[in-house]
Order: C-alpha cells, then structure tokens, then sequence
C-alpha cells in the first residue's frame, strides 16, 4: 500500500505513515466493535457482513482520485477486514476440542498470514507492468470469495452455537 500510495499520488512517507498508524488504531477500535455485532447478530453474519462491506470499499479505492479520499477509505476498509480475525480465531476455538486449539488456532493464523505474504509478491509484478488497480479487483474478488464461502462452510455451525447456547 505504501508504494500504491506513493506511485499514484506522489505523497510523502509522513503522510503514508500517518495514514497507516490510524489504521491500526482503527482495527483495533473496530475489533471491539465487531465482538459487540457478533454478540447481537452472530459471528459467523457478522464476519461475513463485514467482510462483504470491505470487499465493497477495496473495488472503490483504485477509482478514487484524491489521496485523503482514498486513505480514508483504506483506513474504514482494513479495519473491518482486520477486525473481524478475533472473532473468526474465537470461532475457530470454540469449535475445536481442547487438545486441539493450539493446532486450530496455528492453522487460522497460518491461513490469514499466507495471503498476506504472498499477495506482495504478485501485487509488486502488476505494478511493474503498470497496473495500478487489477490488483485491487483481484484482491476484492478474493475477499468476497472468502467471505461467501466463509459464510457457507460456517453458517451450520452458527445454528448449532445457538441451538446449543440456548439448550444451556
């Protein structure tokens, strides 16, 4: 992001800097927020409605021509994609028996941090080809594919949490 911020807008390092240290302040505000909307509508609707929403704004910021447009976006899009890998780790644990959720919770950190170290790699190739927004639509396609089928595989285990909590 800070070179796409840098090529495409020509702003300084302390700009980039500023706009990626409120993001992590954000995340973490928005990782609050999301335990709160899991709590009221459920994890699994939760996560993929704000994954969904995030995808949205990831298509947007490529169109966008200023830069305080486009950081805030960056800013209200990353946080809700982050802020929802608490919830979708709780969600891991809890459907993992005990023995298990050092393995469990391994493998969701793995499966969330192997996009993020690959991705720079094929973003960095497009970029030198001179394109500057496929792979933010290769990436929004991706996140909607995740949160889709997020929601598919996890939905009957949503049921079974409530069935199960309100047996309880």
């Amino acid at each position: 992001m800070s070179y796409w911020f840098s090529a495409k807008f020509g702003v300084s390092s302390i700009q980039i800097g500023g706009t990626l240290a409120v993001t992590f302040f954000a995340t973490g505000v928005t990782s609050i927020f999301q335990a709160r909307l899991s709590h009221k509508h459920g994890t699994i609707r939760s996560i993929v409605l704000v994954r969904f929403i995030a995808s949205l704004l990831l298509i947007l910021m490529p169109l966008l021509s200023s830069y305080a447009l486009v950081s805030v976006l960056y800013i209200i899009r990353t946080a809700l994609n982050r802020g929802t890998q608490g919830a979708q780790q709780a969600l891991s644990v809890s459907l993992t028996r005990d023995m298990r959720r050092g393995f469990a919770s391994s493998i969701n950190i793995f499966s969330i941090r192997l996009p993020i170290s690959i991705g720079p790699y094929f973003t960095g190739y497009l970029f030198g080809l001179g394109s500057l927004a496929l792979p933010f639509y290769i990436a929004s396609g991706l996140q909607f594919s995740f949160a889709y089928l997020y929601g598919k595989v996890f939905s009957n285990y949503e049921i079974r949490m409530k069935s199960h909590a309100s047996s309880g």
